[in-house]
Parts: structure tokens; sequence; C-alpha cells
């Protein structure tokens, strides 16, 4: 958890965003990038008009819900998103690779949420994501070879809706 007056970097903070699903952390980033966090909603539905998710509707930075309302994304449209951000920021899969994210000037050490990380050869990323009304949610990437020197791919997996981790898990 970040504190009050806590100085962080903002690789630190996106390393705790997608690591360890730091929801304060998408929180400060919110508001260091666009002022506030509503001002950032505001470019997260740009961005999302622009990649053409037309139906992803956004009440925060983080995910978590608003009172009774919490951001929308079909699984269509999570994929098309995984594609733009693999594609045009790859340092992502350098920090949803690790294991555990290690923070030492703050004295954290922690898990990630990506179950198959360091336990599935070839698994990179990404994302985990719970909320009552989306259930437990997971975005798994993985890089694999091609048969007899055919170039290499990723797999994209998606499990949204799940009762519990477990499910989301075997489901992946």
């Amino acid at each position: 958890d970040l504190k009050e007056n806590e100085k962080v970097t903002i690789d630190e903070l996106q390393e705790g965003m997608i690591i360890v699903s730091a929801n304060d952390g998408a929180a400060a980033l919110a508001e260091k990038v666009a002022g506030s966090e509503e001002d950032f909603v505001d470019l997260m539905d740009k961005k999302a008009r622009e990649l053409g998710l037309s139906t992803s509707v956004f009440y925060n930075a983080s995910g978590l819900p608003v009172g009774n309302v919490e951001n929308l994304m079909s699984t269509a449209e999570l994929f098309k998103m995984t594609i733009h951000l693999i594609g045009n920021y790859p340092r992502v899969l350098d920090m949803s690779s690790k294991k555990t994210l290690v923070q030492a000037d703050r004295q954290f050490n922690g898990p990630s949420t990506v179950p198959f990380i360091g336990n599935i050869q070839g698994v990179d990323g990404l994302k985990t994501g719970t909320t009552d009304k989306a259930g437990n949610c997971l975005i798994t990437t993985m890089k694999g070879s091609g048969n007899q020197g055919e170039e290499e791919f990723r797999t994209i997996g998606i499990s949204i809706g799940a009762n519990d981790k477990q499910v989301r898990n075997d489901t992946m």
C-alpha cells in the first residue's frame, strides 16, 4: 500500500499495478498523468474509442467498483487491448513475467497475482482482476516456438467471470 507523501517512481507504480495488482498505484499514476482520476478516465475513454473498443465503459483507473458501477470490457475488447498493449509497449511483458515484485527501498516483496508465472514455461504475463460483478478474471500470455523452425507465436488466453481463483485457473 502506498503511504501518504511517499515518494515512488513511475516504474515502481507500473510494476506494482502489473505484478501485484496495486490499485492504489493505478489511481496515483492517473492523477500524475491527467491531474485527477476523473480526467484520466476521460483519456481512457478516448483511447478506447481510438482502438475501436466501442462498448468499453470506464469509471476509474483501477477497475474497482464505484458504488454500484464498475468498468466494463468484453473479452473481445480485452483481447484487442492486449494485442495493442504488447505490440506497442512490449516492456509490459518484462514486468508481468516477474514471479515476485521486490521493492527494497519500500520494504515490499510480493508474489505475482498471475498464477502461472514461473510455473509454466513460456508464460510471461499478463494481468488479473477481481470484482463481485466481474468475478475472478485473468489474461494470460505465452510465447511459443513454431514447429520445425517456424517463427515464434504468442497465445493469449482470457478468462472472466469465474466464481473463484481455482475455477479461473482451471479454466485458463
